[in-house]
This record gives C-alpha cells, structure tokens and sequence, in this order.
C-alpha cells in the first residue's frame, strides 16, 4: 500500500507526503479546502455529488498548528492530475 501512497505524492502530485503518523493539518491548509475539492472532483467525477455537498468552510479539531509533527497528515492535493495516468498497482504474490 505504501507504493501506491508514495507514488500518487511523487508521481501523480495528488496526496501530501505519505510517510507521516499525524494526523493534524496546518491551519493555514484550510483556506485550501475548495481548491482541493475541486481537484477531488475533477479527477473523479463520479464523486462530483459528494464534492457538491461538502461545506470548505467547516473547520474541525484535525486543523492545529500545535499538534503537527515533522509532517502532517496525508490529505489530496489541489494538483488536478489526469486520471487516464493512473494506473493499477502491481498484484503483489
């Protein structure tokens, strides 16, 4: 799984760093909230009706400065990435 993780941040640029055990954003990331729904949406509209229905402007307790270690917690990016580059993991045996 951490294949997969490590190459939608390095790859793709569509998740945050991927080898963190926080689970805390930066306050500052939140002003960011409808940018990275709408990145969500574009590269999966079938989710397009949840992405709709979220609200940016909800800020929960996961947003503190105080609770960030060397990295915070993995969350998607506002990078809008090409589906059609996405391709599935090697089955592993």
């Amino acid at each position: 799984m951490l294949n997969v993780c490590q190459a939608l941040y390095e790859t793709h640029k569509l998740t945050s760093y991927p080898r963190t055990d926080c689970a805390y954003l930066p306050e500052s990331q939140h002003a960011d909230a409808a940018d990275v729904l709408a990145a969500i949406k574009h590269v999966n509209p079938e989710l397009g009706g949840i992405v709709d229905s979220a609200d940016p402007s909800i800020k929960s307790n996961t947003w503190d400065d105080s609770k960030i270690t060397a990295h915070h917690g993995i969350i998607p990016t506002m990078h809008k990435g090409g589906r059609a580059s996405l391709t599935d993991p090697p089955v592993s045996g």
